[in-house]
């Protein structure tokens, strides 16, 4: 097994137990047959990709979006009311449309990313497909999905170690639940990717045959490609409208927990540190700062005041 999957071998064995277990093994089983002229080195230096992909996707999205505010002149957004390294003030998300990992998954960044910015000329692994590079994130998601049912991580090893069968916690079925939908969604992104190629490849080959001018054939060419860019826009447009409104709901309930007992905390760091942990309870993860951030400007707006 390669040291970039820690419980789960790319190519053969199973998932652990799941109460639907065909469901488990056939995501893993499409993934492997998606994936099944790599080698087990090959599906971990695709993986690795996948993870770049999605760090240099945030890393982009901010880096434009802080390039578009100092254009606009619109220091109100920093931090400090200057500088951009001050950090950016949480409405300037909604308001430039930013992709952060609060409000887009990382399996919609990669997915952005492949459209965008994939160039498969730099991996050792040849002529690495954008589908395969969904099927190594399903993999490591089906990895941390292992991890989650069975396993525990020890602090003093630094190992996994299998737990007891009643260890498992409501909270650990949840979480290895939604290790097992995103895997599914994005094993299914791939195969639509792959079948999307094929039929690329088919009209380009049909292109080829015609007995026509050079300019008719690459008309159509660019047609094809036009009408799957067109495709490709209104996709992302209805996920970026869907994320940020999935984001504002997740406000929205931190607030409505937070004026029900203001008083109760002394800072808005503290606050967000015991939503943080009530949202994991339902499955959300949102990073704790960001919390702090609505919950600051919340209290600010409505002129309330932190206890001592």
């Amino acid at each position: 097994m390669t040291s970039r999957f820690e419980l789960l071998d790319p190519v053969k064995g199973q998932l652990p137990w799941w109460p639907y277990p065909y469901s488990a093994n056939g995501i893993l089983w499409r993934v492997r047959e998606l994936l099944r002229r790599r080698t087990d080195e090959e599906v971990a230096e695709i993986a690795r990709e996948a993870e770049t992909l999605i760090d240099t996707f945030f890393e982009i999205e901010r880096d434009h979006a802080i390039a578009q505010m100092e254009t606009d002149g619109r220091y109100d957004l920093f931090e400090d009311g200057q500088n951009s390294r001050s950090g950016i003030r949480p409405e300037a998300h909604d308001e430039y449309g930013i992709n952060d990992r609060d409000n887009t998954t990382e399996l919609e960044a990669l997915d952005q990313a492949l459209s965008n910015m994939f160039d498969p000329s730099h991996l050792g692994a040849v002529d690495v497909q954008e589908y395969e590079c969904l099927a190594g994130f399903a993999l490591l998601r089906l990895d941390s999905f292992a991890k989650r049912t069975v396993f525990r991580y020890d602090s003093e090893s630094r190992r996994f170690l299998r737990k007891p069968s009643d260890e498992t916690s409501h909270g650990d079925f949840s979480a290895a639940a939604s290790y097992l939908i995103e895997a599914t969604d994005a094993v299914g992104r791939a195969e639509l990717r792959r079948a999307t190629e094929r039929l690329s490849e088919k009209y380009q080959q049909k292109i080829g045959n015609l007995k026509a001018s050079p300019n008719l054939r690459e008309e159509i060419r660019l047609e094809l490609l036009e009408q799957e860019k067109q495709r490709r826009q209104e996709e992302s447009a209805a996920r970026n409208d869907s994320r940020h409104e999935m984001n504002r709901q997740v406000k929205s309930k931190v607030l409505t927990w937070f004026d029900e007992k203001p008083a109760q905390f002394p800072s808005a760091e503290k606050a967000a540190k015991h939503f943080c942990a009530m949202l994991s309870e339902e499955g959300i993860e949102r990073e704790q700062r960001t919390v702090a951030d609505w919950i600051r400007a919340y209290a600010k707006e409505k002129g309330l005041r932190w206890r001592p």
